[in-house]
């Protein structure tokens, strides 16, 4: 490789018309750039009233629900250890009405993982808007706002 780095200086030289470098000249060219690994992060909150069979939410998009469903809250998290804590909040305001932990399952190829729960206590609020936050590892991963109307 050194060698053919010399050849390389030497011809761009010639072409450059300035002088030839030394041939024992070492100097290392940089190594490419290595990406920096991913902290591991809540990626989304998806939330709604109906799962399918794998657990993914139907209708995530939605963000205004009827009254008298429970609530599912699906949360996709990237580079977080299989096993890692997750702690997920339903709030109104500042007041945390129901609260669930899970643990995060074993990440794809691409380190996604997704987590999956519900809670039933929704179906006991009133309509008026809301939210879920969730944690990972005790650090606020993200708010997701939402509203019950009635029906």
């Amino acid at each position: 490789m050194r060698y053919l780095r010399s050849a390389a200086l030497l011809l761009l030289a010639a072409a450059c018309g300035g002088d030839a470098p030394d041939a024992d000249d070492t100097t290392e060219m940089p190594e490419e750039a290595v990406a920096a690994p991913i902290e591991p992060r809540i990626m989304a909150i998806d939330i709604g009233i109906a799962v399918d069979s794998s657990g993914q939410i139907m209708g995530a998009g939605v963000e205004s629900f009827p009254t008298a469903d429970t609530l599912h809250v699906a949360v996709r998290t990237q580079a977080a250890a299989a096993g890692a804590s997750l702690g997920i909040r339903m709030m109104r305001g500042t007041m945390t009405l129901d609260s669930t932990g899970a643990t995060v399952g074993a990440p794809d190829a691409d380190g996604i993982a997704r987590t999956s729960v519900a809670f039933p206590k929704a179906a006991t609020v009133p309509a008026g808007s809301y939210k879920v936050e969730v944690f990972l590892d005790g650090a606020s991963g993200g708010i997701r706002e939402f509203s019950f109307r009635a029906p």
